[in-house]
């Protein structure tokens, strides 16, 4: 889905807001909060796609 260094700038963002928005006590807006949401899905569902892909690869070389 992402190459590794958007990736890396995903995880990265999310825990930036996450970190500045605790910081400054923002963990209550719904824009914050809809802006982490979607920064940490879009990591998961990465993860879960290229681990599928591995997955894939290695069961039809064998």
């Amino acid at each position: 889905m992402f190459k590794d260094k958007t990736a890396f700038l995903f995880a990265g963002l999310t825990l930036l807001i996450f970190f500045v928005a605790g910081l400054f006590d923002g963990l209550h807006n719904p824009v914050i909060i809809g802006a982490l949401l979607t920064c940490f899905c879009l990591v998961i569902v990465n993860l879960i796609i290229i681990k599928k892909e591995v997955d894939d690869d290695t069961s039809t070389n064998n």
